[in-house]
């Protein structure tokens, strides 16, 4: 989970102290998390994924999708195909 935390430090060119500053989330913390020492609270989790705009789940490693509009975008595309369109039983509104 600490890769995911990295990998989004490099894409917003950010330091681990920068989100520390910024969220709140003490740098002990994120130390004790790269070491693997423990995984920070589900709260403090929200706050970073928060910072980074991202969904708590894809921090976590639960999802390959960042933001909810990621995964509905791939969930349309893949409802958009024509075989299954037709399979695909849409609720009236």
């Amino acid at each position: 989970m600490y890769e995911i935390f990295e990998k989004l430090l490099n894409e917003k060119g950010v330091s681990a102290y920068r989100v520390a500053q910024d969220t709140g989330v003490s740098t002990a913390t994120l130390t004790s998390w790269k070491k693997g020492v423990y995984t920070p609270k589900p709260e403090k989790l929200q706050k970073i994924a928060d910072y980074f705009g991202v969904q708590l789940e894809y921090l976590t490693g639960a999802s390959e999708y960042k933001t909810k509009r990621e995964m509905l975008q791939h969930f349309d595309d893949i409802t958009d195909l024509p075989a299954l369109r037709s399979q695909i039983k849409k609720k009236p509104k």
